[in-house]
């Protein structure tokens, strides 16, 4: 059983709302609040003595997402959480602008669906963020459940 503590923890799809404040002991929480009343929000939880600095981000229609830059021994890395509905369309272009450069991670609920990382169907999304990741030289890294 592992039993290291996270440095870093994304959460996506919170369902907080303003007013509804949450502690984790030892994390520092860093919020954006969904403006659906049904659907979205995202966290990051750090853990306490992690220095960062929030990312401005530019805004994408239809996206939520929120980062922050870290500096690590070998240099800074941003990290980027993100959630977009099953709900909203996104082109292929937005999903690229999501990327923003090659010291990044970028921790998400797409809700696109493709065989490459395991899901059993597939859609347009999953199929546009393949070519995004193809394009651009990414690795996507997954576990054996779909993202």
């Amino acid at each position: 059983m592992c039993t290291a503590i996270p440095d870093v923890i994304c959460v996506q799809e919170t369902f907080l709302k303003a007013g509804q404040d949450h502690r984790v002991d030892g994390y520092t929480i860093l919020r954006k609040d969904s403006p659906h009343p049904t659907r979205g929000g995202l966290a990051m939880l750090l853990k306490d003595g992690i220095s960062h600095t929030l990312l401005q981000m530019d805004d994408v229609p239809g996206v939520e997402r929120q980062g922050i830059e870290i500096s690590t021994d070998n240099g800074k890395i941003k990290l980027i959480n993100v959630y977009i509905s099953p709900s909203v369309t996104v082109t292929k272009d937005q999903l690229s602008m999501l990327f923003p450069d090659r010291r990044s991670i970028v921790v998400r609920d797409f809700n696109a669906h493709s065989e490459v990382w395991k899901c059993t169907t597939h859609n347009r999304r999953g199929q546009d963020l393949e070519e995004v990741v193809t394009e651009k030289a990414l690795m996507a890294l997954s576990s054996d459940l779909q993202p």
